[in-house]
């Protein structure tokens, strides 16, 4: 097991007595620290059940960066072994980095940014709504979009077109566009494609709501 420095360590053993677990035994335990030095003589277990047995060594004790082992002993004769050692590793630069990644979150971070005019994708990822990984924009000095349809389109640098997918109307400045693993197949380039998006108003007018560059990033697998 493994813990970072300045916290509680926790040891575990587990007595056996003719193959079951043996309960209510009086243990103590003696712990040495990473200087083979002895850091708590007979301290007292406490008995957990079913034949498991537990000790807190004491934060203020884990100091030191390496390995703590303790030995749970018990008078009993009856216990297949009486005494049982435990180790528990504490503040190693490995075990610091593997709790730190540990605790480490992941943030997504939207395809698209904040002004609409520059959406960056992963090659064969998909962008459902039902993932919150869709493409979502939101207008502003625009004509109403309610009851509109509207367009992406992506072309590459000879002007073909690679991506062309109806957008969902949300509200009337907002949309928001899916693209599955099939539409980002294109080959990965930093803002190597431009885009646009026009709306086909309720009245029939047409106006480009947005337009940009796509980057496509490489995928690895």
């Amino acid at each position: 097991m493994i813990e970072a420095l300045n916290n509680t360590l926790l040891f575990r053993c587990h007595y056996i007595a003719s193959k079951v677990g043996k309960t209510g035994l009086t243990v103590t335990v003696d712990v040495y620290g990473p200087a083979d030095t002895l850091i708590v003589t007979s301290g007292s277990a406490t008995e957990i059940g079913g034949g498991f047995y537990k000790y807190n060594l004491s934060a203020s004790l884990v100091l030191t960066a390496g390995a703590y082992l303790a030995v749970f002993k018990t008078s009993d004769s009856t216990v297949d072994t009486q005494h049982l050692a435990v180790e528990m590793l504490a503040g190693a630069t490995w075990v610091q980095q593997l709790l730190a990644l540990a605790s480490t979150t992941v943030t997504f971070t939207s395809p698209v940014n904040a002004s609409g005019d520059l959406i960056t994708i992963t090659r064969g990822d998909d962008y459902y709504q039902a993932d919150s990984r869709q493409l979502a924009f939101t207008l502003s000095g625009f004509p109403s979009i309610t009851g509109a349809t509207l367009t992406f389109t992506a072309k590459d640098g000879t002007n073909t077109t690679v991506i062309s997918k109806a957008c969902v109307v949300t509200s009337s400045t907002a949309f928001y566009l899916e693209l599955t693993s099939t539409n980002t197949t294109q080959v990965a380039g930093v803002r190597a494609y431009r885009f646009d998006i026009e709306a086909v108003l309720a009245n029939g007018h047409k106006v480009t709501v947005k337009s940009g560059f796509m980057t496509v990033l490489q995928d690895v697998t």
